[in-house]
C-alpha cells in the first residue's frame, strides 16, 4: 500500500500533476492528448522528453504541436482542452457541437460535390447528344443535298 503509483504525466493537466485533483475537467485535458494521439497514429505525447521534463513543459504552458494531418477544427479543439485554467476548458458538450457541425458541413459538401458532377455529367451527355443531333441534322442536310439515299453512296461519291 505505501509505494508510489505511477501516474500517467503525459495525459495530465497541470493541476492533476501538482495537485492530484482529478475532475471533469482533467478528462477533457485528457481527452484533447487522445485526440492528439489520434492524429499523429499512435505517437506518445511529449515523447521527445523525459517524464521529468514533461513535468516542467505541461507546468509552464507549452503545448504539443498540431500533427501534420489534423484538420485545423480538431487541433482547435485540443488547444481548448488543454487551457491552463480548467474552468475555462471547453467542454464535452461543446465539443460534439463542434464535430457535428463540422461533420455535417462536410457531408453537405459531399453530396453538392456528388450533384455537382453528376450535373457536369449529365451537361457533359447533354452537350455531346446535342452534337450529334447537330452531326447528324447535317449529315441528312448533305444527303438530301447530294440525293444520295445511303450512307455507302455517300462514301463512293468521295472516291
Amino acid at each position: 500500500m505505501g509505494r508510489a503509483s505511477a501516474l500517467p504525466i503525459r495525459w495530465m493537466p497541470p493541476e492533476s500533476i501538482m495537485y492530484r485533483k482529478f475532475t471533469t475537467e482533467s478528462d477533457i485535458w485528457s481527452f484533447g492528448i487522445v485526440l492528439w494521439e489520434i492524429f499523429t497514429f499512435g505517437k506518445q505525447p511529449f515523447y521527445e522528453f523525459s517524464n521529468h521534463e514533461v513535468i516542467v513543459e505541461i507546468i509552464e504552458g507549452r503545448l504539443l504541436k498540431k500533427p501534420k494531418m489534423c484538420p485545423q477544427l480538431i487541433y482547435e479543439i485540443m488547444i481548448r482542452c488543454w487551457e491552463k485554467e480548467p474552468s475555462k476548458r471547453i467542454s464535452i458538450f461543446k465539443i460534439r457541437e463542434l464535430l457535428e457541425e463540422n461533420l455535417i458541413e462536410k457531408e453537405k459538401k459531399s453530396i453538392r460535390d456528388v450533384y455537382q458532377i453528376k450535373n457536369e455529367s449529365r451537361f457533359f451527355l447533354l452537350n455531346n447528344f446535342i452534337k450529334w443531333i447537330k452531326y447528324e441534322l447535317d449529315y441528312q442536310n448533305q444527303k438530301k443535298k447530294a440525293k444520295v439515299s445511303s450512307f455507302f453512296k455517300i462514301i463512293n461519291l468521295s472516291r
